[in-house]
Formats: structure tokens, C-alpha cells, sequence
């Protein structure tokens, strides 16, 4: 997979790395888990968890999972709702 750049209504590019944790966030994944099924770091992992507080303007992972889900970016299921 690229992390090649993938649109979100808040207008800003968000990476594949970044929509995939999202995801897995939103499936009720941890860290080691999201870390393991990415095959990547768990410091990477809490990287890309930093820029997704930023760009929901959250404190927690629940706050981005809540915001995600609220501004219909991806669905309490755990799916993506808008096309990249």
C-alpha cells in the first residue's frame, strides 16, 4: 500500500498509514495490535495517532474514533464512509 495522500472533509490529505489506523482504531484495536497488523513500529504507531489528535482536535483515541464517526468520515462498524 502507498501512502499516497486520501482526502477528508476536513480538506486534508490524510496517508494510508494514517486512514488504516484509523480504522483499526475504530475496531477497538491497540497500539501492539494496529503495530502488528501494519508491520510497523509502535512508535510509529503513536506518531501517527499524534497527527490524527491533531487533525480531529481530540485529547484520546476514543476522541478520534467520536469525531471520526460524527463528521461521517468512517462508520461506527468500523468502515471508511468517504472515498479516498
Amino acid at each position: 500500500m502507498s501512502d499516497r495522500p486520501h482526502l477528508t472533509k476536513f480538506g486534508a490529505a490524510m496517508s494510508d498509514k494514517e486512514r488504516e489506523t484509523l480504522l483499526l482504531l475504530t475496531r477497538g484495536c491497540d497500539v501492539a495490535e494496529i503495530a502488528e497488523t501494519l508491520g510497523i513500529t509502535t512508535n510509529y504507531v503513536y506518531s501517527l495517532i499524534r497527527l490524527l489528535k491533531a487533525r480531529f482536535d481530540a485529547k484520546t483515541n476514543t476522541g478520534i474514533v467520536v469525531r471520526a464517526v460524527e463528521e461521517g468520515i468512517v462508520g461506527i462498524d468500523g468502515t471508511w464512509r468517504v472515498e479516498p
